[in-house]
């Protein structure tokens, strides 16, 4: 796990400062929030809790906030103070329970999570008693190696438990690393209970909570890697069974590194960068290419989000997954409705809510710094995600929005840089 703190602005905002008469209404930030506007909640948030300590909505708003855009330090602090005004709501511990698993105390996790009734996770995170997660196991902190295909989404070769050599998917959707049955078998992954949950974009997908002893990519190696394990007959992604995929890296494992892809050189680097020298030194070497940055912030179920402009006009936050296939970006109904586009709502016998998709080519997709001209994008049901939290996932942004460019997923910055030139 990352043993480092890198303060980045992302978004350049100052913090509002209000006199006790002109203090905001939560009701605004409420509405922000349930909007996928974070840092416009967060600010009204934050002097409502300097204000009151003892209010407890206003706790707990600024809590959501701070987990999101990975403020680990103040979501402890928030939930905390929310979970001791009202010990009995279960928001408070679940938020306590993310921080925790995000900051690598399993133990302290596993605790929570049983108590939330979430038993397969809480033994699963139990079992990890005495070790680190995600502990490096090698002196190399930075290593290439060939991508296998990036046709479809980015394959790369991995070996699991010390020799079992696997073709496995990089997916920035998925919450953590997934092994296929077969080869969970093979390689003598642990196990410890099933569950169902929202996975690769569809709901009540089944699989069971595991662990495996080490992960290597290229010259790096991570031990005591937490994974979910699954029948991927089950899945949605097409080119699983031609492809011959053993198993999905997950945001868990991408997380400890920046991984940079280089698609003309059919390349992939992972890069772990422990201490602020390494990260300033990685920033510099920036420089010298014309870098578009986008930030994204992240669910409380480790989704990648970022906020989205389709022709100009906002639509909330989408999921950043590089495992979804087909159009570059795909929104809701709800979405495509919200920002004017009735002509293509238009088809006959059909509404925003029914299973029929339509495919469109929006004039233009902005996301932070970076913009796409005429590029794809499918118009379907993803209620699935417009429910899943408090506030709306409205789409995703899947592997063909970054195919053929040089990429840098900056997992420690929680930025994605892409190479304009």
């Amino acid at each position: 796990m990352k043993n480092f703190t890198v303060v980045i602005i992302l978004f350049l905002f100052i913090l509002p400062v209000f006199s006790e008469e002109e203090l905001p209404d939560i009701k605004q930030a409420d509405e922000y929030y349930s909007q996928g506007k974070i840092k416009e909640a967060e600010e009204i948030y934050n002097p409502l809790c300097q204000k009151d300590p003892k209010n407890y909505d206003a706790q707990m708003g600024h809590s959501r906030c701070a987990l999101i855009m990975n403020h680990l330090g103040c979501a402890f602090r928030y939930s905390k103070n929310a979970s001791e005004l009202k010990p009995a709501e279960r928001e408070p511990k679940e938020i306590l329970a993310a921080v925790y698993y995000r900051t690598g105390k399993f133990d302290k996790a596993a605790e929570l999570f049983k108590e939330l009734g979430k038993e397969s996770l809480s033994k699963k995170l139990a079992g990890f008693q005495g070790t680190e997660p995600y502990k490096p196991a090698s002196e190399k902190k930075e290593t290439t190696i060939k991508l296998e295909s990036i046709e479809s989404y980015p394959i790369i070769k991995v070996t699991v438990n010390g020799k079992h050599e696997g073709r496995f998917i990089l997916d920035t959707g998925v919450s953590e690393t997934v092994i296929e049955k077969s080869f969970s078998k093979k390689i003598k992954a642990e196990t410890y209970g099933t569950d169902k949950d929202i996975l690769f974009n569809e709901k009540d997908i089944s699989f069971e909570h595991g662990k495996i002893k080490s992960l290597k990519v290229g010259e790096i190696t991570l031990e005591e890697i937490p994974v979910y394990v699954m029948d991927f007959n089950q899945l949605p992604l097409k080119a699983l069974s031609k492809d011959k995929i053993d198993g999905i890296i997950g945001y868990g494992f991408l997380s400890n590194f920046i991984v940079s892809i280089f698609p003309s050189g059919n390349e992939i680097t992972f890069k772990m960068s422990t201490t602020q020298e390494e990260y300033t030194a990685f920033n510099d070497s920036l420089k010298s290419g014309n870098y578009k940055s986008m930030g994204f912030f992240l669910a409380p179920g480790n989704e990648m989000l970022t906020p989205v402009k389709m022709n100009g006009e906002e639509i909330g936050l989408l999921k950043v997954d590089t495992s979804a296939q087909g159009s570059g970006v795909v929104i809701g109904w709800k979405a495509a409705e919200q920002i004017g586009l009735e002509s293509e709502l238009k088809m006959k016998g059909t509404t925003y809510h029914s299973d029929i998709q339509k495919t469109i080519i929006a004039e233009t997709v902005s996301t932070g710094e970076y913009e796409l001209k005429k590029i794809e994008t499918t118009i379907r049901d993803y209620s699935i995600y417009e429910n899943k939290y408090s506030f709306a996932i409205n789409g995703l942004i899947s592997w063909n929005y970054f195919k053929g460019k040089e990429t840098v997923f900056d997992f420690i910055g929680m930025r994605i840089l892409i190479n304009n030139q």
